[in-house]
């Protein structure tokens, strides 16, 4: 990344915080963010060393870049891209793509006594996922070292082999991609057993068939709220948006999305659905799909 892009960055995200309402949490999140941005600037850039653990807010975090750290910050505990508001202070989460676990470093923040389920295929993303679980003492966390697909049995993965942790590492072939390895693929349905509060979804191109499954299964409405990122054109040509969309309005979802790139045509975009369950009815409907 260049110096002049990194402080950019730093600039906008630092006024983010200062955007903040006062909070006790506020002057903790902007101390542990400059701390994040000045180690890295001088032990990472100007020493040349690559860290490879980190003390944040209360956590012991490992991880296999510095940098890739910094960006999983900001949009997990900066920007809140996942928080939601909970009726309940143990939330049932699933979360799909969960990398090295900053994401559940965050839910656990927000609700230390949530419920979580955490899916991550990457061999190497899942032993620091399970580090930062175990070495954190998390309680009521359950790692799957799995794909969530429509369909159980091996899968092709593939990701960029030089970088362990490669957030965009995903089941859809990407001629860039190096690597290819074979991981084991679970469909979710089989863990949506009650009623989940929040379902987080990035998982890189598969979350059409994900919710096409749990859809056709009618296990998609025990689900409360899901923020997906959903990768359009992840297939080039392929347009899968509407159908996408259809099946949460066919499961009484109702959503809002917002776009991350310029307009490119035939391009990838990525961009977040919020996803929310129309509070009338739900009570009901998750009581009949649970039965």
């Amino acid at each position: 990344m260049r110096l002049r892009d990194f402080f950019f960055n730093v600039l906008r995200y630092a006024a983010w915080l200062l955007r903040m309402p006062a909070s006790q949490s506020k002057g903790a999140m902007f101390t542990a963010y400059l701390k994040l941005c000045i180690k890295y600037l001088l032990v990472v850039r100007l020493l040349g060393r690559k860290p490879v653990s980190e003390k944040l807010l209360g956590f012991d975090v490992a991880f296999f870049d510095y940098h890739s750290l910094i960006v999983l910050f900001e949009e997990l505990f900066i920007t809140e891209e996942y928080r939601f508001r909970s009726e309940t202070p143990s939330p049932v989460i699933i979360d799909c793509g969960s990398n090295i676990g900053m994401s559940v470093l965050y839910f656990k923040k927000l609700y230390p006594g949530a419920r979580i389920l955490a899916f991550e295929p990457d061999p190497r993303s899942f032993e620091a996922l399970k580090r930062n679980v175990e070495g954190n003492r998390l309680s009521d966390v359950h790692v799957f070292n799995n794909a969530v697909s429509d369909r159980e049995g091996p899968l092709e993965f593939f990701s960029d082999g030089d970088h362990p942790g490669d957030t965009g590492a995903s089941a859809k072939r990407n001629v860039a991609w190096k690597s290819r390895q074979t991981v084991q693929g679970v469909v979710l349905s089989t863990y949506l057993a009650g009623a989940v509060d929040f379902l987080k979804v990035d998982i890189e191109g598969s979350e059409d068939d994900v919710f096409a499954e749990i859809g056709r299964s009618g296990k998609l409405r025990l689900v409360r709220e899901s923020i997906i990122e959903y990768h359009h054109h992840v297939v080039p040509g392929t347009d899968r948006l509407s159908s996408f969309l259809g099946i949460l309005e066919a499961n009484g979802f109702g959503y809002q999305i917002s776009g991350f790139c310029r307009f490119q045509k035939g391009k990838p975009q990525a961009m977040m659905i919020y996803a929310y369950r129309k509070e009338n009815g739900w009570q009901m409907m998750t009581s009949e799909a649970a039965s």
